[in-house]
């Protein structure tokens, strides 16, 4: 039995027992209630605690293709360096807390393409997407699913296309998957049975299919995210 259920136990049992003398003996039902209080705030901190040392888990994506490769820096720290456009990076475990982000040109430090400061929650799984183009740049941040239940896989769409369009998502031949997703959108994950098929990106408006991009496996016991940039479709787990 861990520390915290033993201080959330001893908060319950002087909690009883504070109700117990609370009409027969005004001195014990104060003392019992003030171990109570101590008691369940011990609990309480080492909760807290607990949950703020797991680790966060950031990794990025480069989705313009107008700034070549790419430096990215953690609180004055390279943490990766040559991001190339359409690349995804591994994951970065990191402690819990707020960074400030610097991205520049690979090689150099002389000006920032982005700098941004985000606040990473406890064991917490980002995407961090650079999008833009002509000098202006932003860093877009996408929470990511890791737990699936078996035997299932979990699937999600996000918009990365220029020119800017709604598009819908469908499997050739089956059901539609997502529609009308907007520019930089990230839908919610769906939950579908394993499969290998063809994924068809159709506009919204008039369901002109704009590509088709066949062979996309979907494992069960992951989340995807499937990622349309320009011309090509993504996939990552």
């Amino acid at each position: 039995m861990t520390d915290i259920w033993r201080y959330f136990q001893k908060a319950a049992k002087y909690e009883l027992l504070t109700n117990f003398y609370k009409h027969i003996d005004p001195e014990k039902h104060l003392q019992c209630y003030q171990k109570h209080v101590h008691y369940l705030n011990l609990a309480n901190k080492m909760k807290r605690e607990k949950i703020y040392k797991q680790p966060s888990y950031v990794r990025f994506l480069c989705a313009t293709d107008h700034i070549g490769k790419i430096d990215i820096y953690l609180n004055g720290k390279r943490v990766l360096k040559n991001v190339e456009f359409k690349k995804i990076s591994h994951y970065i475990t990191l402690p819990t807390g707020k960074y400030h982000i610097d991205i520049y040109p690979a090689g150099t430090q002389l000006s920032t393409l982005i700098n941004k400061t985000l606040d990473f929650k406890p064991n917490t799984y980002y995407t961090l997407t650079i999008v833009g183009s002509n000098n202006e740049y932003q860093l877009i941040q996408y929470f990511d699913k890791k737990a699936i239940e078996s035997p299932i896989t979990s699937v999600r769409f996000i918009n990365l296309r220029r020119p800017h369009q709604h598009v819908d998502v469908k499997i050739k031949n089956d059901k539609t998957l997502f529609t009308n997703v907007t520019y930089m959108q990230a839908t919610d994950y769906i939950s579908l049975t394993p499969m290998t098929g063809t994924i068809e990106i159709m506009d919204s408006m008039t369901k002109e299919i704009i590509n088709t991009y066949p062979n996309i496996t979907l494992k069960p016991n992951l989340a995807y995210s499937l990622v349309l940039i320009d011309g090509s479709l993504l996939l990552f787990s």
